[in-house]
């Protein structure tokens, strides 16, 4: 039915020159350049039986407009970036409720009557599109109580876009603007809406705060486009941090709509999965709660104190009233709040100082993601350094030990070579020594028998002549 009444919507919003749209949402932030980006940011607050209430949704919500102000401003100011081509901005209030989202998604859609939209040339890219510097009127939110109005810088020119324009060019005819694409929605539920009618004008949609699930359908959201993960990488990453706490009893509170309703659906399948961990309680607070309302659900909350840890899947005004309810009903420094990023912007406001004192655990994914992937890379970079140090230890072991069994077999090899040739010398040695004394014995022996010879002979020889000589005497 729902996408029935959008297609019927996109159809009209296509062939019809003039739409009249009654009760159009009074506050437009508008600053044209040569390319317009738009813009849907919740700025008044919801309202059950109109498009818009009157007051402020919360005191934090300009700071998503003057954010992509303050982006275009950056980029206009960097000539580096773009060249003779000036960004302007179209943004406009869905005030937090789907229906506004849709007039406001179809204030965007492309028609015949818009102009053609100027090439953008980058810095470095050789020529220029123009000579000429466009106008760039100076915008700002003034604030005065709950009345809000738009004021101009009257020293530069430029047109402003107001709910008086609106009545110049005829009484709720919805006005329209040339834009190369938008920004928004805050809610995932206007999110789906504005991508339904801005995707079958081809224009894209980019959300950085949009996380369900469903918006990750390309068949359903082809030009829609997101800053953030799906929710169910945050309670993948909650869940993680639960378990890694011993939490194991905790309560639920959920926004209606589809961001909360499908992100508790999401936790308690998770959680279902993991043994020993229940959910207390969930508790859904409805999009036209008042302060009694989240007193009740305080009040539910305390009767299971045991359950201290709360995931809340809210909207970011819900976090000061849920920390004021608390705070309220003497339990402001009981409940850990687990919750996702969009409360940092709603909790750092005035609320009470007495409520700042509640614990509160702000899970923003984007940095557990990060922080993960860079514990993994360094936990992966120190098991590849140990096992690379492991190697080198186990080589310069291996070949020490080598080393030195081979510089003890050397040495032991030389020792008994050197053993064996000394046993050989000595070997040697004895029997020249022998020899030689042999020798020696011999030498003196015929010395000795030469000698006694030599006697012999000269005794004989003496005795002979000696007889020979008295034989010549007598005769």
């Amino acid at each position: 039915m729902v996408l029935l009444l959008m297609n019927v919507l996109i159809g009209f919003s296509l062939t019809a020159a003039d739409i009249v749209i009654p009760g159009q949402p009074s506050l437009r932030y508008i600053r044209h350049g040569d390319v317009d980006i738009g813009g849907i940011m919740p700025a008044l607050k919801y309202s059950p039986g109109a498009l818009c209430g009157d007051a402020e949704f919360m005191e934090a919500s300009y700071h998503y407009s003057e954010s992509i102000v303050h982006a275009i401003d950056r980029i206009n100011n960097n000539k580096s970036v773009l060249t003779d081509v000036q960004l302007g901005f179209v943004i406009l209030d869905d005030c937090m409720k789907e229906t506004t989202a849709a007039v406001q998604a179809m204030a965007f859609l492309p028609r015949e009557s818009h102009t053609k939209i100027p090439q953008i040339r980058y810095a470095n890219a050789p020529g220029s599109l123009r000579n000429h510097t466009p106008a760039s009127p100076g915008l700002s939110y003034g604030s005065n109580s709950s009345n809000i109005h738009l004021q101009a810088d009257t020293s530069k020119k430029g047109s402003i876009d107001s709910a008086q324009d609106s009545k110049a060019a005829g009484k709720n005819t919805l006005q329209t603007y040339n834009v190369v694409g938008v920004i928004g929605c805050l809610r995932s539920s206007n999110s789906m809406v504005a991508a339904h009618i801005l995707g079958a004008g081809q224009v894209p949609l980019m959300s950085f705060m949009s996380t369900s699930p469903k918006l990750s359908n390309r068949e359903m959201y082809p030009y829609f486009f997101r800053a953030v993960p799906p929710d169910n990488i945050l309670v993948a990453a909650q869940v993680s941090f639960i378990v890694e706490m011993g939490w194991t009893y905790v309560s639920v509170v959920f926004a209606e709509g589809d961001y909360g309703e499908t992100a508790y659906q999401s936790l308690k399948n998770e959680l279902a999965q993991k043994e020993g961990y229940c959910i207390a309680g969930a508790h859904r607070i409805a999009q036209k709660a008042k302060h009694a309302d989240y007193l009740n659900i305080v009040k539910e909350l305390i009767k299971h104190r045991e359950a201290r840890v709360v995931v809340a899947f809210t909207d970011p005004e819900s976090a000061p009233i849920l920390m004021r309810a608390s705070h309220e009903l003497g339990h402001s420094n009981w409940f850990i709040w687990m919750t996702n990023e969009s409360w940092k912007i709603s909790i750092i406001q005035k609320v009470s100082g007495d409520v700042v004192m509640a614990v509160i655990v702000v899970v923003v994914i984007e940095i557990t993601i990060v922080v993960v992937e860079i514990v993994v890379e360094i936990v992966v970079v120190v098991v590849v350094l140990l096992i690379l140090v492991v190697v080198v230890v186990v080589v310069v072991v291996v070949v020490v030990v080598v080393v030195v069994v081979v510089v003890v077999v050397v040495v032991v090899a030389l020792v008994v070579v050197v053993v064996r040739v000394v046993e050989i010398v000595v070997e040697i040695v004895v029997v020249v020594v022998v020899l030689l004394l042999v020798v020696v014995v011999v030498v003196v022996v015929v010395v000795v028998v030469v000698v006694v010879v030599v006697v012999v002979v000269v005794v004989v020889v003496v005795v002979v002549v000696t007889k020979t000589n008295f034989l010549n005497i007598d005769k």
